[in-house]
């Protein structure tokens, strides 16, 4: 069986150790950090930013812009993606001069979820108490995750962070920034809503979805020059007024609008644009207008405007068509690169898009079980650091009897899109992975 190569890899993966190195470094430097809002001064020439907490000065003074600042948010926030999955073993936050008490019940949680804007990872600790202006240390254990996260939950709260430091090594081979599921194509022709779906379709995948601020960067970053006009993006007003729908019918809540957006203007704005400016959300305009704030926020406008617009290009591929377990991995080798794995919450929510247009109520993955270790492992050989198991799905140990019959892995087609353990000869739709251009 062609699995079994990567099951000798795996073993082989199994006997290795892994040496860290003594070196003290703080990851924090290297990664990009957001949070609940971002507090405005008197002084309008100063920028207060969720950077400030990760630029390596602990300088105490919050009122001259050397700490990161939230507004009085209920449930304020703030995280750093760390760009790769660590085992973090401390966190030491300096706290400001000046109103510190505001930080008292504050709570440190990492992983890699960024649900409820990465709240509900794993708790490292609670603050109880910094003192004006000093730096505190709290032990993670080498708790893994990709995000680092600071809240101050149930209350109304300033969130103010001079610095943040986290100390720890990179967790093996469980990097999520090699495994993105999609990339961004911004395209610079005049078109309408209606108009860029269709080329977007036709030439990549969909218009672009945004899932968190994190997309939000790499979008950005996909500009080319100084465009500064608004540019559309993968979203419209669903059928029921006031409800929004991604194009590719994903079903991510995360939203940047503008001030005071969506207006729906004139009663004709229902797709939706993002513009760049010197501060910062999204617009809502006439779908068929051909839509970017240096934050980028989204507006309303009508779709028959012709703007530029972003799309987004996948490299997983949905095949329709019924087979084995088996049948399938031959056929994704064959055709493209293999079964498609999932290391990351990123492509987990790629492999829910594709799943969701599926013929069959699962669809398989490039996931089996091994009665020889008893674990599951991805057939291309990346290692397990995210799961998303039905509960009850994950222990298959009574199927190593004389049935003969392999334990693999799928994903629902409806529902929260968990992952089951289904026969090897169950004929279902799947997902193949290709890491061409």
């Amino acid at each position: 069986m062609q699995w079994s190569i990567s099951l000798c890899f795996l073993m082989g993966l199994v006997l290795l150790a892994l040496v860290a190195s003594d070196r003290k470094v703080n990851v924090a430097r290297n990664g990009v950090a957001t949070q609940s809002s971002n507090y405005v001064y008197s002084n309008a020439n100063m920028r207060i930013n969720a950077s400030l907490a990760i630029d390596g000065n602990r300088s105490t003074d919050a009122n001259h812009g050397f700490c990161s600042h939230t507004n009085e948010d209920l449930n304020p926030w703030w995280r750093v993606d760390l760009l790769e999955v660590y085992r973090v073993t401390t966190v030491n936050i300096t706290n400001r001069v000046g109103c510190s008490q505001r930080l008292n019940g504050s709570e440190i949680h990492i992983g890699n979820s960024l649900e409820n804007n990465g709240t509900n990872n794993p708790r490292c600790a609670n603050i109880t108490k910094i003192p004006d202006g000093q730096t505190a240390s709290f032990e993670c254990f080498e708790m893994e995750g990709r995000y680092v996260i600071i809240d101050i939950p149930n209350r109304a709260e300033y969130l103010t962070l001079c610095e943040v430091e986290v100390y720890g090594s990179l967790a093996g081979n469980c990097s999520s920034t090699t495994s993105l599921p999609y990339e961004y194509q911004f395209v610079d022709k005049n078109m309408t809503w209606t108009e860029a779906q269709s080329y977007c379709r036709n030439n990549y995948t969909d218009l672009a979805t945004i899932d968190n601020t994190e997309d939000m960067y790499r979008l950005m970053k996909s500009v080319n020059g100084g465009f500064t006009n608004g540019a559309w993006i993968g979203l419209k007003e669903g059928e029921r007024m006031g409800t929004w729908q991604w194009s590719d019918q994903s079903n991510c809540s995360f939203r940047n609008w503008n001030i005071g957006q969506p207006d729906n203007q004139g009663g004709n704005q229902t797709c939706v644009v993002t513009w760049m400016n010197v501060t910062g959300p999204w617009d809502d305009m006439k779908c068929n207008a051909t839509g970017m704030s240096v934050t980028w926020r989204w507006d309303d406008r009508n779709c028959d405007e012709k703007r530029p617009f972003f799309c987004y290009h996948g490299n997983m591929i949905l095949i329709a068509e019924n087979k084995t377990w088996t049948d399938a991995l031959n056929y994704c080798r064959e055709n493209y690169d293999d079964l498609v794995s999932v290391p990351s919450e990123e492509v987990q929510k790629g492999v829910e898009v594709m799943a969701k247009k599926a013929s069959t109520p699962h669809v398989w993955l490039g996931l089996r079980y091994t009665c020889t270790l008893n674990i599951w492992f991805w057939v291309s050989g990346e290692p397990i650091c995210y799961s998303k198991w039905s509960p009850g799905n994950r222990t298959c140990i009574e199927d190593c009897g004389g049935t003969r019959v392999g334990r693999t892995g799928a994903v629902e087609r409806d529902g929260p899109h968990h992952w089951v353990s289904l026969p090897d000869t169950e004929q279902l739709n799947f997902i193949c992975i290709s890491r061409r251009n």
